[in-house]
């Protein structure tokens, strides 16, 4: 009778210990998808900086072209 509930314990633990890691791979999943996520916001900021900056340089030497007339 001991054998028996130890194996049932045993699978138990095991039953347990694979339903912990679905949950600890689930959370990893939502989490590297939350930076995935912020990488590409950083990287769009980035980006309108960029072209803001273009932009107004465009601008800037406009202005100077017209001036210089």
């Amino acid at each position: 009778r001991m054998e028996v509930l130890e194996e049932t314990e045993l699978a138990n633990i095991k039953s347990e210990q694979k339903e912990y890691e679905e949950i600890v791979n689930a959370e990893l999943i939502i989490a590297q998808r939350y930076e995935a996520a912020e990488q590409r916001c950083k990287e769009e900021v980035s980006r309108r900086n960029v072209q803001d900056k273009a932009r107004k340089q465009e601008k800037k030497a406009a202005h100077q072209k017209i001036n210089a007339r």
